[in-house]
């Protein structure tokens, strides 16, 4: 558990939003790959150190004014920087471990971060640290957080060895783990990724290696989806690893797979349509490896989905049609996609598609305008204080109030205020001293969910 304590940083938002670095198994236990995080802001707070902390804590806040910025471009290839100037980013937390794809706000507005040590609580103040071990977590590698919506104290965690369940209130974890002999069971104990159904908070979709799962809280049991090679209105393939409940469609579940392209279930119907990568087609699934790691929803276009490409590219995918348009690099357009892999795509909301790439590359921070169709890339300056902390990305979570969050593979967030570009930055610098967590602190204002 860290300790941390801000002095003199303004922030009118309800928390931080935590990054989280994703990290997978290879072929033997799965695929190491790292994932996304995000981070929830803190509200206006001005806090002093404790006489105590003075010896010990270095909190920097720096103040910054740009007046004029110019546009800057990286030859040969991309466009680093809008017209209009730099985007100025605040350099806010780095929580010095390896964080994962989940992330969530609870009633009270406290951040929950998965990483692969635990999971982390953190409110603007203090990081609490919930390890493994008897009667707490089953698993130190809390991969995937989702908030229920019928009961937003508890938090469904995924992790290697099950489902676990915390109630944020009574501070109590339950797993629930695979049982070969009980066939409503879960089909595994690698769960990758989790989902609340939209039209039935009482069901939880979960993605594992094995399959697709229909949890019912009810019941406390599972259903269990599987590809049959024999039906091709089966699961396209059991390694499932998103999950997207249609936002417009409380009828449709989409489920990216691993090697086996992009499925559509029907849950009325129980049937799925499949949708895969051909060669001879350039309006098919642009991933020629089948392995959908991500979806995004379009804010704009209700019938738009954004598929990204782990080793190339962005794909928008037609529900209606099941039609392709793939982004690719092109080395003569500086506005066009930079080379390389696509792991995470954001939508904002305002015409801007936001995507970085978590494969330890120095691919830093993208920008689509989805109007002009031209890509901007954001890039690390060691002689800029208000660029990004780090090109090795993973994942951009934009709160409540528009804020977007920038995580880092290395623990680093930054902070990217759209709506105000003149702000002091105060940085939480790794290997601050640690003392026990006493107290909660809930200062968070709650909005509605976006």
């Amino acid at each position: 558990m860290r300790h941390v304590t801000w002095n003199n940083v303004t922030s009118p938002y309800p928390g931080t939003q935590a990054l989280f670095w994703q990290l997978v198994t290879c072929n033997t236990f799965l695929k190491w790959y790292h994932i996304n995080m995000a981070q929830l802001q803190a509200p206006a707070i001005v806090r002093s150190y404790d006489n105590d902390w003075l010896r010990h804590l270095v909190l920097a806040a720096r103040l910054f004014t740009v007046s004029i910025l110019v546009l800057h471009l990286s030859p040969p290839a991309i466009a680093q920087e809008p017209a209009g100037g730099l985007l100025k980013f605040d350099r806010v937390l780095d929580l010095g471990k390896e964080i994962t794809l989940g992330f969530a706000q609870d009633e009270k507005g406290y951040l929950w971060i998965g990483t692969t040590t635990g999971l982390v609580r953190y409110d603007g103040h203090d990081i609490r640290l919930y390890q493994a071990g008897p009667g707490s977590l089953s698993s130190p590698l809390v991969y995937v957080i989702e908030k229920d919506a019928a009961d937003p104290a508890i938090l469904w965690l995924s992790t290697f060895t099950g489902l676990n369940r915390f109630d944020t209130r009574t501070q109590t974890f339950r797993a629930f783990q695979a049982n070969p002999e009980d066939p409503d069971s879960l089909p595994s104990n690698i769960i990758q990724h989790i989902v609340q159904d939209r039209g039935d908070p009482n069901i939880i979709w979960l993605g594992t290696p094995a399959g697709l799962s229909r949890f019912d809280k009810r019941s406390e049991t599972f259903a269990n989806f599987f590809a049959d090679p024999d039906d091709p209105h089966s699961l396209s393939g059991s390694d499932v690893w998103t999950l997207l409940d249609d936002p417009h469609d409380p009828n449709t579940l989409w489920i990216g797979t691993w090697g086996w392209g992009l499925s559509k279930l029907d849950k009325a119907g129980g049937t799925f349509a499949n949708y895969r990568h051909d060669p001879d087609d350039p309006h098919s699934l642009g991933v020629p490896e089948d392995t959908v790691y991500s979806i995004e929803q379009d804010k704009n276009d209700p019938d738009v989905l954004w598929i990204p490409n782990y080793n190339e590219g962005l794909d928008k995918f037609n529900k209606s049609t099941g039609r392709v348009t793939r982004y690719r690099h092109d080395p003569d357009n500086p506005r066009s996609l930079r080379e390389g892999g696509v792991s995470f795509v954001h939508d904002d909301g305002r015409g801007s598609l936001w995507l970085c790439a978590e494969d330890r590359t120095d691919k830093g921070l993208t920008r689509f305008d989805k109007a002009a169709e031209t890509f901007t890339n954001y890039m690390h300056d060691p002689n800029n204080p208000s660029s990004l902390s780090s090109n090795q990305l993973v994942r951009v979570y934009e709160d409540r109030a528009g804020i977007l969050w920038v995580a880092s593979l290395s623990g680093q967030i930054d902070k990217y205020d759209p709506q105000n570009q003149n702000f002091q930055t105060g940085f939480i610098p790794i290997g601050m001293p640690l003392k026990p967590f006493t107290k909660s602190i809930g200062f968070f204002s709650i909005n509605s969910d976006n």
